[in-house]
């Protein structure tokens, strides 16, 4: 599986770059650091798209990465 780190992955273009890698079947890490909050105070803050794509986005997680075979 692919991968791609994604910046500013809970604003309006990032997010929509996470969800389209996604659907193409990317692995995506988003990064955001949310500077629209210290910007423009709590009507900025883009937490809730970061839920958002948290509950959309499937993620294929391995929790015990040991597991996994070597090679």
């Amino acid at each position: 599986m692919k991968t791609a780190p994604v910046t500013a992955s809970s604003g309006l273009i990032g997010s929509e770059v996470v969800a389209a890698l996604a659907a193409a079947g990317w692995s995506v890490h988003g990064l955001d650091s949310n500077q629209r909050a210290v910007f423009f105070g709590p009507q900025g803050d883009t937490r809730w798209n970061q839920r958002r794509l948290e509950k959309e986005v499937a993620r294929d997680r391995d929790p015990d990465p040991s597991d996994r075979p070597r090679g």
